[in-house]
This record gives C-alpha cells, structure tokens and sequence, in this order.
C-alpha cells in the first residue's frame, strides 16, 4: 500500500492515523466521540460491516479547515480502503493529470465523488465521520453537499458540533429529516472515568493517591474531555506534592482559553442586540451565588430584555457554548469557564467586569424586592393561609413568583462584591433598609429561613469595610474626615437595621404579631450587625 499512498500526493492531504473496519454492536462506538449535535442517516442496525473514513476540523490547524482538505481526506481514506475505487482515481489523475490538492471544493465533490465513488456500488455502507463542524470553513456548502448525496452504496454520516447558531440554520433548511440527538455529560461519564483511571495509573505511584486524585478529576471534569485531557497533562508535569496537583485541577489549562475565547468572538460577531443580550446572561450565570433556574432568569432579565419567546433556546444559540440548561436549570459549560469570563476578557471584544456584574445584579434584587405593594399584598395572603393550617402555602409561592426566593437571599451577597466606584450602591442600600426592611424580613421568615438575615448581616458589613478600605487609600484633604465618613456610613447601616424597634414590628402586618416570632429574629440581626 505505500506506493499507493504515493501515488496519490496530488490529493494534497495526509494518511490519517486511523482507518476504522468497523464491526461493532449497537450503536456504542457512537458514544465514543466525546461531544456532539447532529447525526444523519445513522444506521441503527443492531450489528453492522463496513469502512470508517473521519475528519476533525480544528482551529488550530488552518490547513484542516477548508471543505477542499475535508474532501481530499475522505478520497484518500476511501482509497486506501476500497480497490475499485482506488483504481479509477489513478486513471482520473493519469487521464486528466489534475493536482486537486489546488482545486476548488466544488471541483473535488463533482469529479471525485459524484464522478467515481458514488457510482461504485458496495455490499457494505460507508460511514462518515465529521467531528468540529463549528471550526470548519465553507460550513454551508458542506450541508448543502450533504443534502444531495446520492449514492450506489449506502453511505452514513455522522457530524459532530457544538450547536451553532448558523450550523442550527443550515441543518434545519438542507437536511430537515435529520436526527439529531444530543450528547450529554451523564452520556460521556464512563469514558472520562475509564481515561482518567488509566491516566493517573500511568503517571501516580500510589494507589491510594490515585484513587482521590481521580475522584477528584471526575468532580471536577463536567462531561469536558479537554479539560480532562488539559489536567492529566498538568499533572503528569508536575505531580510531586498535592498542592500541584491541586494547582492543576483548580487553574485553567493553557489549552482551555484559546477555545473560550474563539466562542466569545462568536459572541462578539452577532448583532448588536443578541451580542448585549448574551453579555447580560453571560454575567448573570458567572456572578449568580447558585445556579438560576430558566424562570428566575427571565424575571432577572425583565428590566432589559422582556416578551422572550423561549429563553432556554435563546440562551443556547446566543451565548457561544459557554451556557448549558439542564433540568431547566442553567450552568455554565465548565467552572474554568466562570474564572476565564470574570478574569481574563478584559482585553476581548466581550468583557465581563465582576464587581460590576456583582453592583448589577444587587440592583436588580433590591429593586425586584422594593415592590412594597404587591409583596405586601403577596406576604399577607401567605401568612392569612398559614394562620388557617395550610402550612406548605408559604413556600408554594417561592414558586409562583420566580427570582422572588433569589432575590430574599442574595441581594447582600452581591452588595458585598459590588464595585466601589460609584455611590448609587450604598443609596440604593440605605434607601431600601429604611422603606422596606421590615417587608424582606417578612419574606425571609415566610421562607423559613432566618440564616438569611445574618448571611446578609455579615456581607453589609464585609460592603462596609471595604469602602472604608478604598476611602482610606484615595488622596483626601483630610484622612480623618474620609474614615469618619465610610465609618458613618457603617453605622447608618446598622441603625436603620437594629433600629427596628419592638413597637414597630407589632405594628406592622403578620407574621409580626407574636413576642416568641419578634425575639427569633432580633437575635440574629443583632449577633450580625453588632460589629459593625
């Protein structure tokens, strides 16, 4: 076979590493390939015979790209596995003498392909095998070559991408029979477990160690079989103490950002209003203290973007792969992906700033939470129902109003991260502690969770002292003055909070009207706030 493979040098491409005679059972060397969208005319024979012939586009490889490389791979796979047509390319390229390793796609699909291999008839199918379609160049023409396959043999394809915007588009207008299915992380978990294990054998000598290391990796590893891939590397380098090998599995692998960064500039090519609708959602997901639900992000969302037809297929087109849903729950891809997006696009075309993020989504809550009306009107209800021995009522509407438990919870956490650079925080904090803070505790206790008012104690304080932090480091006129104002600050907080007086709280609507209720929550406001 080697002067064979000489002979075809004119195709302009290398012998892949692997040529598949595939005999296999079931569909499960399917399974094997670690991520995917599409797959078309794939047989579901419970056995079959047949040649195997890939390609997988990478970004990386420039020369790998193009449709005309993709056909030039495939014809020369194809003859090295099939004599007849093996044959006739010879006698084209003697005839004709054309070079198509300088031919145009279409030249390549028309004389190769629909001139010599698809009239060939064969007892066995081909299957094909097309992996990364999201990095490939010419996306479009290959569908379209697809959609017109005729052939005397039966030929399978299977195509292999992240689901993008353009490739969603194109798959539905040229192949709209075909069945997609998607490759999900539990579908990958006992592939990356059996790698990952004979890894680590390889390269750690302790069994014991082996076994937490690899426990490790898989909690870690989210269905990413680069990142897996990436975190072996790191620590087979370097493996000496654990506190590598934990270095290796908590930073992002070098081999990791270039592929970030490709999906923002995916991102980034969008128009301009899914491009800032992405950004939003992209900073939501990163700074959220938990993952949100599909409907609390809608409600989050509300005073930018409103009317979403479906936000869970919004989410996936616009947001460049970095954003799964998964129960209605939405998660981004890896957790490098939430330290690449909050630390390193500082100089992309998408930029995410943290604290900023963090003062956003503070205003948001307080804002959602500042409805006194409704949530006056909602709160009473709830406590009139409980008072009638309906005791699952107060928790049922934390369903009914989506973000409203977020919002309950988390709107301190964000004012403690929140950026320092302007005033419109401790306002709006101030603002909302002396109107509405008898109405959160009302929900916090209708939540039946009183942690949250001594969790949002301590991250008020933590907003606290780190104005009082940045005001003691910028130039001022007179230092005193600048420290006794962040510390006035401070103490607003605290009075406005702790002066709640007992006599209020009776005043005020159910569940305030008991002593028993009243001391349960002054003991947890007082124990976060007294240092302040």
């Amino acid at each position: 076979m080697a002067s064979t493979k000489a002979s075809f040098s004119g195709l302009g491409c290398r012998q892949p590493e692997h040529v598949w005679n595939l005999m296999a059972y079931r569909d499960s060397w399917v399974r094997k390939v670690h991520t995917g969208e599409f797959h078309h005319s794939f047989a579901q024979k419970r056995s079959f015979a047949g040649t195997c012939h890939y390609h997988f586009f990478l970004m990386g490889h420039q020369t790998k790209r193009p449709l005309s490389y993709l056909l030039r791979s495939v014809a020369l796979q194809a003859a090295l596995s099939h004599k007849a047509f093996c044959s006739r390319l010879l006698e084209l390229h003697e005839n004709t003498g054309i070079n198509f390793s300088q031919q145009k796609a279409i030249i390549i699909w028309e004389k190769i392909f629909e001139g010599i291999l698809f009239r060939l008839p064969s007892q066995d199918p081909l299957f094909w095998v097309f992996d990364g379609l999201d990095e490939a160049e010419s996306l479009t023409e290959l569908i379209r070559f697809l959609s017109k396959l005729k052939a005397a043999t039966r030929i399978n394809v299977l195509l292999v991408s992240r689901a993008t915007k353009d490739l969603l588009k194109d798959i539905n207008h040229y192949l709209p029979t075909t069945v997609h299915e998607t490759i999900s992380a539990d579908d990958t978990v006992d592939d990356i477990r059996d790698y990952v294990r004979s890894s680590i054998q390889r390269i750690l000598p302790s069994n014991h160690t082996q076994d937490e290391v690899v426990q490790e990796i898989l909690s870690k590893a989210s269905g990413s079989f680069l990142w897996v891939k990436l975190a072996l590397e790191r620590i087979r380098d370097n493996w000496y103490t654990k506190d590598d090998i934990q270095a290796a599995l908590t930073e992002i692998p070098e081999g990791m950002e270039p592929l970030y960064e490709r999906m923002i500039e995916i991102i980034a090519g969008q128009d301009s209003k899914p491009r800032e609708m992405a950004t939003r959602i992209l900073t939501w997901v990163a700074c959220s203290f938990r993952p949100l639900e599909i409907a609390d992000l809608e409600v989050a969302l509300n005073p930018e973007f409103r009317d979403f037809v479906s936000l869970k297929h919004t989410v996936k087109e616009i947001c460049g792969q970095f954003v799964v849903v998964n129960k209605s729950r939405i998660t981004l891809i890896h957790q490098t992906a939430a330290h690449f997006l909050l630390r390193k696009t500082s100089d992309l075309p998408i930029r995410i700033e943290e604290s900023e993020g963090h003062r956003h989504i503070a205003i948001v809550c307080i804002d959602f939470l500042s409805d006194t009306s409704k949530w006056r009107r909602v709160f009473s209800t709830v406590q009139a129902y409980r008072q009638s021995n309906s005791p699952l009522v107060g928790v049922a509407v934390f369903d009914e109003y989506p973000f409203l438990a977020y919002a309950l919870s988390f709107w301190a956490y964000h004012v403690s991260l929140a950026s320092l650079d302007s005033e419109d925080v401790l306002a709006i904090v101030l603002a909302f502690l002396e109107t509405n803070c008898l109405l959160w505790i009302n929900g916090a206790a209708l939540f039946q969770n009183l942690r949250i008012l001594t969790q949002a104690a301590q991250h008020l304080k933590t907003y606290v002292k780190r104005r009082a932090y940045a005001a003691a480091k910028r130039p001022s006129t007179s230092l005193t003055l600048a420290r006794d104002g962040e510390y006035a600050n401070g103490r607003m907080i605290s009075s406005v909070w702790l002066g709640v007086s007992e006599t209020t709280l009776l005043k005020t609507r159910p569940p305030f009207t008991n002593m028993s209720y009243l001391s349960a929550l002054r003991t947890p406001l007082s124990a976060g706030l007294s240092a302040m």
